[in-house]
């Protein structure tokens, strides 16, 4: 994907309004449904003007992604406030209340991203694969710093991290099942409980994990 617009904000802004009217229509009637010309509309543009910023559109859906996976770096793993927390427990603590935050105001586009990765082009897949992994490896650094102190369990940091992310995807996924009886603090406090629960080293749990009598 290029394009010959030289000011890099410009380019950035454009992209933003496209990804943003491309994930209302596709959250709408999925990928292949939505047309060209109907993102165009949404995002202000005409279709001449749109194809100054891609060139097809899978170039569309890659945008989507591009926008959805800014949103983690620039507000979680680029967050120095969590980066420079000591304590490996505040620091998952912050790092998980700082993603399910981000969830919660990104809904849309994390059901997207679950039910649309699928459309992608194999070479776009393959860059957005290796997004996700960044987001698991923050976790992971975490978690191993975490068990090299002694604050956490001697467990598998990779599998541990893999899980994480996949349970801080819950709300959007499987919210319509209990959200009704339950606030988003709610779930927060009760998310990072179960996690930290499960990997905090305390005096009732051997090295190898099993409890002590």
């Amino acid at each position: 994907m290029g394009n010959t617009i030289k000011n890099k904000e410009l380019v950035r802004t454009k992209e933003r309004q496209i990804a943003r009217a491309a994930t209302k229509n596709i959250i709408e009637k999925g990928f292949h449904k939505t047309s060209v010309r109907e993102v165009a509309k949404d995002a202000g543009l005409t279709i001449g003007n749109l194809y100054d910023y891609v060139n097809t559109k899978d170039d569309i859906l890659y945008l989507v992604f591009k926008e959805f996976y800014a949103v983690w770096s620039d507000n979680l793993l680029k967050d120095p406030k969590i980066l420079t927390i000591p304590d490996p427990k505040q620091q998952l603590c912050a790092a998980i209340e700082s993603m399910l935050d981000i969830i919660n105001k990104s809904r849309d586009l994390v059901i997207l991203a679950y039910r649309e990765t699928k459309s992608l082009r194999r070479d776009y897949l393959k860059e957005v694969l290796g997004q996700e992994s960044k987001l698991v490896e923050y976790f992971e650094q975490i978690i191993r710093r975490g068990i090299e102190l002694g604050s956490f369990r001697k467990i598998d940091a990779a599998l541990a991290a893999n899980s994480i992310v996949l349970l801080l995807a819950l709300v959007p996924l499987r919210g319509w099942n209990f959200m009704h009886n339950y606030n988003e603090q709610d779930v927060m406090k009760f998310t990072i409980d179960f996690i930290i629960n499960g990997i905090l080293e305390t005096e009732t749990h051997s090295e190898d994990g099993s409890e002590k009598s």
